[in-house]
């Protein structure tokens, strides 16, 4: 007769197997992690210092372009060409003004380049005129070609006005 046998099996924790999965899965990620991290200082690394705007206490630089000096404007519309520059900061603005009858009135702001203004001029009378610019850096300095007599002066003369001789 067989012998039934009292003693229990003893039974031990086993501990759950990892999974190969999950372990590939917390590698990758890590991995991935720091490429990214690498590539970022990387790229930080390779860009140009820029300056802070706090450091910039020059005035940017500008002009006008057109219309010159002297010039005639025997149309209805007056195309006003600005260059503006600020090597530090950047240029924040160029305002265009004009003068008549010792009067300064600003035309308009324009705050992304080109800086080009397109002047509708059609309402005025024949008139001479005087132009100004004020070019704004990020860090607020500004330049003020009316202190540095750097103004043009021009003759408008609308087409349904008259004409030049």
């Amino acid at each position: 007769m067989a012998q039934k046998n009292n003693e229990k099996e003893a039974i031990l924790p086993v501990a759950p197997k990892e999974s190969n999965t999950s372990l590939n899965r917390i590698g990758l990620v890590v991995l991935v992690v720091i490429f990214s991290l690498a590539l970022i200082l990387t790229f930080k690394a390779l860009l140009p210092k820029s300056q802070k705007s706090s450091d910039d206490v020059t005035a940017p630089i500008g002009k006008i372009i057109k219309p010159l000096t002297g010039s005639v404007i025997n149309n209805n519309i007056a195309k006003i060409s600005v260059e503006a520059n600020d090597d530090r900061s950047g240029v924040k603005s160029v305002e265009i003004f004009f003068k008549t009858k010792g009067v300064w009135e600003k035309l308009t702001t324009i705050t992304q380049p080109p800086f080009i203004y397109n002047w509708d001029v059609s309402g005025l009378p024949i008139q001479s005129v005087t132009l100004d610019i004020h070019v704004t850096d990020n860090a607020g300095n500004i330049l003020n070609t009316n202190s540095g007599g750097w103004q043009e002066d021009i003759i408008i003369i609308p087409i349904l006005k008259g004409k030049v001789n």
